[in-house]
């Protein structure tokens, strides 16, 4: 059996998904490390894939705070700002879109790296580190299995 040389368009997405998945991790080290922050992973990619909170009286329509932001700093014209409204609506869609195909495969990628933590431990220090993984649901104000990945059907 010879093996084949994968396409160039295959090798680029691999190669982009594992920009993304570094770069998420990367994000994620630096605000825990390098400024002290108690935001977990799970929040920080609640908020790559759901974009932060708003009030409810925002609800259903997009936050315009950035598009506030270049109004003022680049002073600009009724015209200009409704074209990056235009472009910055676009962008959205493309990027729901893009997180649409990519979180189900990091949900998987989750899981699989809790069972493998999970095979990795005695009975004792599994019953510990599923008690750790609800206190830090608890603490991030999540339902049980809220934002997490099932277990594995072993149980474990």
């Amino acid at each position: 059996m010879s093996w084949r040389k994968p396409a160039p368009r295959a090798v680029a997405v691999v190669l982009l998904s594992l920009c993304l998945g570094t770069g998420v991790v990367a994000g994620v080290a630096i605000d825990r490390f390098a400024f002290g922050s108690e935001v977990s992973e799970y929040r920080a990619l609640e908020v790559l894939f759901r974009g932060p909170q708003q009030p409810s009286a925002a609800a259903g329509r997009p936050s315009h705070r950035y598009l506030d932001r270049l109004t003022e700093e680049l002073e600009l014209s009724g015209e200009q700002r409704a074209r990056l409204s235009e472009i910055l609506a676009r962008r959205k869609s493309r990027v729901a879109e893009m997180l649409r195909d990519f979180r189900p495969r990091y949900a998987a990628l989750v899981a699989d790296t809790r069972a493998e933590i999970e095979a990795a431990l005695s009975a004792e220090q599994r019953t510990r580190y599923r008690e750790l993984r609800e206190e830090r649901r608890r603490a991030l104000g999540k339902a049980p299995g809220e934002a997490t990945a099932s277990r594995s059907s072993d149980g474990r």
